[in-house]
């Protein structure tokens, strides 16, 4: 295979490419292991091809330049639609509130004069900025050129309105946000520099406060109350589920499927997640996003009491089913909730 391989990479224009994983290489095993777990078979021999963009998976040689130039093919244009994908979704991007935002600007007066430039970053909606500046980034998108009026009631107000500016304006800020902004601890007497203040600030005080209270108790909650105020709790979805991710085009999950029904027949409980279910998925990504990877392949396996998962199907040296690995991860999973009972 080398030397087609070799070859489809030298030509002119096409810029075939191929991530080489030589199975003695272990820093670029590692990297297939944790990406393409969903993908290759490590437990077979090789060579084996593969396409991260569409999934598609080759075991054994390619009986020609021609079947290798198809496969290689149908995986540059799988992942072109991606990047078409990507790139539209990009584009429709909106700005609103919350969101940190990037912008070249210049500001000029109305008579046209130049009286600022630059790029500057901030929150949307936050009240960094001029409430006319603020309003106006709204719903722009990225790359996208905008006239922005500013009127000086929604900027610095009319003359009548403008007051001398104090050369000190005292301003409390809170702990937490100070070390947002400036990622340490504050020091008395430093001057601090931050790109959404047009000024210097300087510490000149630091408060401490200290508070004490009275706890009374008012009511105690069994572990099995406890559990139904969990996040899968109040679904009403036991903890000592074993949860099941799959997707209807999966090879593998449907060698899975069966496994997952006999195992519920001999009474172990599962949770199975389509990907295509929307409902599911968002119990999924607010529940258990610190278990499953919802970046990765499928089928995975998920237990909530001890935090492992698996990903990709259990399956035997022939490629069968392996419902034993199933059993024996849903019962370590099942012992475990047994414990906390």
């Amino acid at each position: 295979m080398k030397p087609l391989i070799i070859e489809l990479e030298n030509i002119a224009n096409n810029s075939y490419k191929f991530l080489w994983a030589n199975s003695a290489d272990t820093e670029k095993i590692k990297i297939a292991q944790e990406c393409y777990a969903g993908i290759f078979d490590f437990n077979q021999g090789v060579p084996q091809f593969a396409c991260p963009a569409n999934g598609k998976w080759n075991l054994g040689s390619f009986l020609s330049k021609d079947a290798l130039q198809n496969f290689q093919d149908e995986c540059k244009e799988s992942a072109d639609e991606l990047l078409k994908l990507k790139n539209a979704n990009a584009t429709e991007l909106k700005v609103s509130k919350g969101n940190l935002v990037t912008v070249e600007y210049v500001g000029k007066l109305t008579n046209g004069e130049k009286f600022d430039n630059g790029t500057l970053s901030f929150i949307a909606g936050a009240g960094q900025m001029i409430k006319g500046f603020d309003e106006g980034v709204m719903g722009m998108k990225i790359n996208e050129s905008k006239l922005i009026v500013v009127t000086p009631e929604k900027g610095y107000g009319t003359i009548d309105e403008l007051q001398p500016i104090p050369r000190e304006i005292p301003q409390d800020i809170p702990l937490s946000l100070f070390k947002q902004m400036f990622n340490e601890a504050p020091v008395l007497n430093k001057d601090y520099f931050h790109p959404s203040n047009p000024w210097p600030l300087k510490v000149v005080k630091i408060n401490t406060i200290k508070y004490s209270c009275t706890v009374k108790i008012l009511e105690v909650i069994t572990k099995a109350g406890f559990a139904n105020m969990s996040c899968l709790g109040k679904y009403k979805i036991s903890e000592n589920s074993v949860i099941f991710l799959y997707s209807d085009g999966c090879g593998w999950c449907a060698k899975m499927k069966p496994l997952v029904e006999t195992l519920e027949k001999e009474g172990y409980s599962f949770l199975r997640i389509n990907m295509a279910d929307s409902e599911k998925m968002k119990i999924g990504e607010e529940c258990l996003k610190d278990i499953l990877d919802f970046n990765r392949g499928v089928p995975q396996f998920g237990c909530p009491v001890t935090g492992k998962s698996h990903v990709g199907a259990f399956i035997k040296p022939d490629r069968s089913g392996d419902i034993d690995q199933l059993r024996a991860f849903a019962d370590e999973c099942k012992k475990a909730a047994g414990n906390r009972q």
